[in-house]
């Protein structure tokens, strides 16, 4: 899936908690959960406040971890698909 240019944003059945430097994300309609660590907790941080571009987000990562490169393009965008597949984002 192709990101850019899209506005992302919580599901509205997702729920979150934080536990031990960890984020547990749960699916309420599908009781499926994906754990998240390391960086993307900064990530769903930011995602957590609200609607954000991608654009927005990739600043923002730029901003904590240095300039983006397509390796780190690549992680974002596996991430993001995760959520994506496992219904806990949306995008406009």
């Amino acid at each position: 899936m192709d990101f850019k240019d899209k506005e992302l944003r919580l599901a509205d059945h997702a729920v979150s908690s934080e536990i031990n430097e960890e984020i547990i994300v749960l699916n309420i309609d599908s009781g499926r959960y994906i754990e998240i660590k390391g960086s993307g907790v900064f990530i769903w941080r930011i995602i957590e406040k609200g609607k954000i571009s991608y654009t927005e987000l990739s600043i923002h990562i730029n901003e904590e971890f240095g300039e983006i490169n397509s390796d780190i393009k690549n992680d974002l965008d596996l991430f993001l698909g995760q959520m994506y597949d496992a219904g806990l984002l949306e995008f406009n």
